[in-house]
């Protein structure tokens, strides 16, 4: 599978000849490629840190300190004691004598308990706000890579080096900045190319299909 999307991709930014009409070259990439916004939205999803995200755990955070902690707390205790005695001299007008304490006690607590400083502020919000700091990262970065790759495509479609080994460093180049986007989006940007690929090859099958015209006598 993994394969199969690398040579899709291969496909896309190799060309034998170079085109003279860059901006032709950059329709077409846009054309077959993912936007850079959806590129940064699934790289913020893949790290955990996309805005939706971020604003949800905002807002359990203000809302955890209003939530009491619940202890439950109990116990059990049983005691059961058997004394018998019997008298020295046996006497038919006066019985044995039997005495006995049983007992048990079952004991349940619970308790309620709220911080009320952290109802006023709750210091885990600062972790959360720390949180945008690795959403900048990632969004810098993913940007990066991008405009870097896109740069290197269109190197290789407008001015493709004659020399064959130039040409593979070119060819490398644009997979290695694919590898990237690839593992910062783990794995959704390959995917969303050989999709874009797949329905391409399909709509230039159907176009290309020949018509049958039927022949009446």
């Amino acid at each position: 599978m993994k394969s199969s999307c690398w040579s899709v991709v291969a496909l896309l930014v190799i060309v034998p000849a170079a085109r003279a009409d860059v901006s032709d070259d950059v329709a077409a990439l846009k054309a077959l490629e993912p936007p850079i916004e959806a590129v940064q939205a699934a790289a913020l999803q893949h790290f955990g840190v996309h805005p939706d995200r971020l604003a949800g755990l905002k807002t359990a955070t203000a809302w955890k300190a209003a939530i009491p902690t619940l202890e439950v707390s109990g116990g059990a205790t049983g005691a059961n004691i058997d004394d018998t005695t019997v008298l020295d001299e046996y006497d038919p007008t006066k019985p044995w004598v039997t005495r006995g304490a049983t007992g048990s006690a079952l004991e349940l607590r619970t308790t309620l308990a709220w911080d009320l400083p952290r109802i006023a502020f709750n210091p885990e919000e600062l972790d959360v706000a720390g949180l945008a700091g690795v959403q900048k990262d990632v969004i810098v970065r993913v940007t990066q890579v991008y405009f870097a790759r896109r740069r290197a495509q269109l190197a290789l479609l407008s001015s493709p080096a004659k020399d064959p080994l130039k040409r593979l460093n070119q060819e490398m180049r644009v997979e290695e900045l694919t590898a990237v986007l690839s593992g910062l989006t783990g794995g959704w940007f390959v995917q969303e190319v050989a999709k874009t690929a797949e329905k391409n090859k399909a709509a230039a099958a159907a176009t290309t299909k020949p018509k049958t015209t039927a022949v009446t006598p």
